[in-house]
């Protein structure tokens, strides 16, 4: 769901979604995923090259991808997999990219920005906030 103010943007879905999971659950207790864009641009999947934008920016002439890393795609306990997030990754070297949702703990690490929601939100900075049990 694209979050009130931001029907008609033009930008991924994803971008504006977070995955909160339960601390029951025995996988991902208490973690919550971000949504990014990310072009996987070389390197196997255990160690592939990816540039992330920071979310809700993807599609903006303006702006271009803020951050490369080098990364374990499959890595679970940075990154949501494909089939709990029901996006489509980026696939290596298509240039299109596609949806990656980051682990809070490492989002904030990582200094990625949220879409600022209207003011009329109540919203005022782009900060991650991450709970105690995935800090």
């Amino acid at each position: 769901m694209i979050p009130p103010g931001y029907e008609g943007y033009k930008d991924r879905d994803y971008e504006f979604k977070t995955i909160q999971y339960s601390t029951k659950d025995g996988l991902f207790p208490g973690y919550r995923y971000y949504g990014f864009h990310a072009i996987w641009t070389s390197g196997p999947i255990n160690h592939a090259k990816i540039l992330i934008y920071n979310a809700g920016e993807s599609l903006s002439p303006f702006v271009d991808a803020v951050q490369q890393h080098i990364v374990d795609l499959d890595n679970k306990e940075i990154f949501l997999p494909e089939t709990e997030s029901g996006y489509l990754r980026p696939q290596a070297g298509d240039g299109s990219g596609g949806a990656i949702f980051v682990r809070c703990r490492e989002a904030q690490n990582w200094k990625l920005s949220l879409p600022k929601l209207p003011q009329s939100q109540g919203s005022t900075d782009r900060k991650i906030v991450c709970p105690k049990l995935d800090s």
